[in-house]
């Protein structure tokens, strides 16, 4: 949104600032859940069940949620697409 505002007010600079703090911060919230999922990469899935089975799968496609997370938090706000989410259910 700043940077629709930015450019319709003829503030180019102002857009491109908005552009690239909206991109670092997208990256550094990234980085956190990244490195958060690759270090715990053994322990996420005890927050839902005990099955060894299901343990060991969580386990191996850990390293891929967390590049996957890392990916798609930069690219929403490269497209600029906004996503409303429902306020409620009425």
């Amino acid at each position: 949104m700043r940077v629709a505002n930015e450019l319709g007010a003829g503030s180019g600079r102002g857009a491109r600032f908005a552009i690239i703090v909206s991109i670092t911060t997208s990256a550094v919230i990234a980085l956190f859940f990244w490195c958060l999922i690759l270090y715990f990469n053994g322990e996420i899935a005890l927050l839902f069940t005990s099955s060894e089975v299901v343990l060991a799968a969580v386990h191996d496609l850990s390293v891929l949620l967390a590049f996957t997370i890392l990916i798609n938090s930069v690219q929403p706000v490269l497209s600029g697409k906004l996503i409303m989410l429902p306020t409620s259910l009425t």
